[in-house]
């Protein structure tokens, strides 16, 4: 596991938020013409008492806290943590969309998920993270 996931996932474990289960590493290529070379991609299944907002303020402040950079639109970065669902709740606020979008057709968010939440039911689709892999 790259030392920046594993840093990652001990600065979110706390007495509000527990890391489950994670998956392997996949390298993937770059989406978009600005991004470099391949991407390292994981899924962390996580308990948490935070609000959805409150989880996302925190998976910022951890890619802050690790030297994270947002200068160009799907460019290189040395960490990206995302929010991809949050239980079965679906929400559509200037801050925060969940499901993320587009997770249901990226095999780089689909593989490492289907590792951790194979049964985890897509709220919009109604298809499993399983079934959106096959299709």
């Amino acid at each position: 596991m790259p030392a920046a996931f594993a840093a990652a996932l001990r600065r979110l474990d706390g007495s509000d938020l527990r890391v489950g289960a994670v998956s392997r590493i996949y390298s993937t290529p770059p989406m978009g013409s600005a991004a470099g070379g391949p991407f390292s991609n994981a899924a962390a299944s996580i308990e948490t008492s935070l609000d959805p907002i409150a989880l996302l303020d925190r998976l910022l402040s951890v890619e802050d806290a690790m030297g994270r950079s947002r200068d160009v639109r799907w460019g290189p970065r040395s960490l990206d943590l995302d929010l991809i669902f949050y239980g079965s709740q679906i929400i559509d606020s200037p801050r925060l969309r969940v499901p993320h979008p587009g997770c249901w057709y990226r095999r780089f968010v689909l593989d490492p998920l289907d590792e951790v939440a194979p049964h985890a039911i897509h709220p919009e689709t109604g298809q499993t993270v399983r079934e959106l892999r096959q299709c």
